[in-house]
């Protein structure tokens, strides 16, 4: 598989979600060991379905993967750490290393193929020591918590011996139904209307999709930069629902018409996806230039300031002005941050930000 790139969201399944596969997976496989005896000899056990997926071919012999990388990424980690459990003598019995690698060579191709993921999978592939660095996006950092929830998980539940047992399970019972796209933007019709329905992404993650299947050129760079930026506004106080709040502050701030239309708000603030599908016109977003990768900019830039007066709000700042805002916010003044997106401009210096929550556009909270 390819990188999903633009359209698919980090890997951000929580130890939750990992846990409900791996017990689901695990409950299958025990109930099949349990009905070996009963099965006459060439009946299979019945398969065991994780879903559809949606895909798009690319050259060569890869996959675009435009819906289930969360699946995906977690099987991966099962097959990578069920090689590292297993004795060199079952490696050469079960095909793990095709299952995980496409290409060997002096950096291995993984099946999951996602750059920046890269030096994490190599070091639990080749045993190495590793450590996730400064600045690593979400789903890498993400990626390096679950593997080792995995891998606990599977020693606790597995003797060594019955590893061998599961793979072949795994492989021969475990099934992904392909939905193949005829081109990447058909992929993402699909994705978004399978997901817009069945509410299984976040409100950033649809608006994200929207907005970046829409940009014109430069979409690598630019998904580059909403990636940098959400990894900042999450980071600062450490609550994935930083995203979101976010969003939902520019857009009540900048965009939405609070005087005359109070449905408004209350749709930003539970479906911001469909708001910004729906009022593209107040957002200035036209097919015909480039204006999605402005309004994409534009957020970016906003994020970076909503990054740093969030901050702000974890301990009293007294030496840049900023002590309001903590107090502000253990007092239960949670729209305050709308009210400052409100003042802050997009090309605003550092300093010229950490001003307006002093503005009279901000002191009425």
């Amino acid at each position: 598989m390819e990188n999903p790139k633009p359209y698919q969201r980090e890997y951000e399944w929580t130890a939750e979600q990992v846990q409900i596969l791996l017990n689901d997976l695990f409950d299958e496989f025990e109930a099949s060991e349990r009905g070996r005896a009963l099965r006459r000899r060439r009946e299979r056990p019945l398969p065991f379905f994780l879903g559809p997926f949606v895909y798009a071919e690319e050259d060569g012999d890869r996959r675009f993967l435009v819906d289930g990388q969360q699946r995906f990424t977690t099987l991966h980690l099962i097959f990578l750490h069920l090689f590292r459990l297993s004795p060199l003598t079952a490696r050469r019995r079960y095909p793990l290393d095709r299952v995980i690698v496409a290409e060997h060579g002096r950096r291995p191709r993984f099946r999951v193929d996602i750059e920046e993921r890269q030096d994490a999978l190599e070091a639990l592939f080749f045993d190495r020591d590793y450590e996730v660095p400064l600045g690593a996006s979400l789903s890498v950092q993400n990626l390096w918590d679950r593997s080792w929830q995995i891998e606990e998980a599977l020693k606790a539940r597995f003797e060594s011996e019955q590893h061998g047992q599961f793979v072949d399970w795994l492989l021969d019972n475990v099934v992904m139904a392909g939905i193949e796209a005829v081109d990447r933007n058909n992929g993402f019709r699909i994705f978004e209307s399978r997901n817009d329905r069945g509410a299984r992404l976040t409100p950033v993650d649809l608006v994200k999709s929207f907005l970046l299947s829409k940009v014109r050129a430069d979409e690598e760079a630019v998904n580059k930069r909403w990636r940098d930026m959400l990894s900042e506004v999450t980071r600062v106080r450490g609550d994935r629902t930083a995203p979101l709040e976010f969003l939902k502050s520019v857009l009540l701030a900048r965009y939405a018409d609070l005087d005359e239309d109070a449905a408004d708000a209350e749709e930003i603030r539970v479906t911001p996806h469909l708001w910004v599908r729906r009022n593209s016109d107040r957002l200035d977003l036209r097919d015909d230039d480039d204006s999605y990768s402005r309004f994409v900019e534009h957020l970016v830039s906003l994020g970076r300031h909503y990054a740093n007066l969030a901050a702000a709000t974890t301990k009293p700042y007294t030496e840049n002005g900023l002590s309001s805002l903590y107090y502000n916010h253990i007092n239960g003044l949670t729209a305050q941050m709308a009210l400052i997106m409100a003042a802050v401009q997009p090309d605003d210096t550092l300093s010229q930000a950490q001003k307006k929550p002093g503005s009279p556009a901000t002191t009425s909270i």
